[in-house]
């Protein structure tokens, strides 16, 4: 994963980059769905790649791709991660740097490690990923956000993290009802289904 690629025209502006990196995989993948660009079941990677070190904030950068016929994939220049359905190791060092990485395995081995390609898109837990892609992944995982959306993230997110927190305050404030959440869910999310309970349902808590 690069912070830099040789294509001006995909590259975020510092301060939006910089806003997005701050926020985690899960709110970033909320606030992709607002835009109704792709399937909710679309654009991360399933299962197959696990973070190494979620204590690290997350990791947002564009793809430089490789393929390699071992499980040791290259540190290039300016790179801050590296996804893998492979292997890696000498985990205490690399943790050390600050580098991300996301694996599929640990080994104690870089077995026979050469390239066998550069630059060509790549498919990783049935994510696919062309150079340039932004990437973005945390102790959650990994996916790719949409450069056509990418400057709006840092709004909408905001927008979703100021819902929840005032959901947050309805349900623990003393007024609370299934009503009132019924209404604010519909307000927040206009596809929610209808909630129709009766009057003695209306007056249970959480």
């Amino acid at each position: 994963m690069s912070r830099a690629i040789m294509t001006p025209k995909t590259v975020l502006p510092a301060e939006d980059f910089e806003r997005i990196r701050s926020l985690d995989t899960c709110t970033v993948s909320n606030a992709i769905e607002r835009f109704n660009v792709r399937l909710r079941n679309e654009g991360f990677i399933h299962g197959c790649v696990h973070c190494q070190f979620p204590s690290f904030q997350p990791m947002l950068g564009y793809a430089v791709t490789a393929r390699a016929s071992s499980s040791s994939a290259p540190m290039a220049v300016h790179c801050v991660g590296c996804v893998t359905n492979g292997a890696v190791r000498d985990l205490p060092a690399v943790e050390k740097t600050g580098f991300h990485l996301f694996a599929g395995s640990v080994a104690v081995s870089h077995s026979y490690a050469h390239l066998v390609d550069l630059g060509e898109p790549v498919e990783i837990g049935g994510l696919k990923i062309h150079p340039g892609d932004l990437v973005h992944g945390d102790r959650h995982g990994v996916h790719t956000i949409p450069h056509e959306i990418a400057a709006e993230i840092p709004k909408v997110a905001a927008g979703l993290i100021a819902e929840e927190r005032a959901l947050i305050e309805l349900c623990r404030s003393p007024g609370f009802s299934l009503k009132k959440l019924a209404a604010r869910l519909r307000e927040t999310n206009p596809g929610c289904p209808p909630f129709d309970r009766d009057e003695s349902a209306d007056k249970q808590t959480l």
